[in-house]
């Protein structure tokens, strides 16, 4: 998914649009049209010519593919808090493995678990779905839990 910088966050495409609209320096109708071609006309409206001639405090630059990019945790958009699926380091890997289960072990969510846990899974380099790779994918770390186990531990706390 494209990312779009904006006021030191990530955001997706439709919210960063929804942003700029009620900040008044979109029209509504930027709404209806894609996120890319809406930030080139307001970035033009303006009278920039590349995103090098503003900051990112006053107009979003993007998109970035993929999320924004490799990062150590997965990310989320700063305005509706959707998981960006961007690509995990191998110290982003250990954490997600590390936060489910901790959640799993002590049945508090400290992350939004439903989002990303199927999507974080991957590499930057895979091209298989993210699915797949959850359920294929060997333990990141030695004695870390198996897809598998870790359903077994979720019923097991039930």
């Amino acid at each position: 998914m494209d990312a779009y910088i904006y006021r030191a966050g990530l955001w997706c495409g439709p919210c960063v649009i929804k942003a700029l609209v009620v900040a008044g320096k979109a029209a509504p109708s930027a709404i209806d049209i894609s996120s890319a071609e809406a930030l080139r006309q307001v970035v033009s409206a303006n009278g920039f010519a590349s995103e090098s001639d503003y900051d990112s405090d006053d107009l979003p630059k993007g998109p970035i593919a993929q999320g924004g990019g490799e990062a150590d945790t997965p990310r989320h958009c700063e305005g509706c808090g959707q998981f960006l699926a961007n690509p995990l380091t191998g110290d982003g890997l250990i954490w997600v493995d590390d936060t489910i289960r901790d959640c799993l072990t002590t049945r508090k969510a400290t992350a939004p678990l439903n989002e990303w846990p199927t999507s974080t899974r991957m590499n930057s380099t895979s091209a298989a779905s993210s699915s797949e790779l959850w359920k294929s994918s060997p333990p990141i770390m030695p004695n870390s839990p198996s897809p598998g186990s870790i359903s077994a531990t979720a019923r097991q706390l039930e």
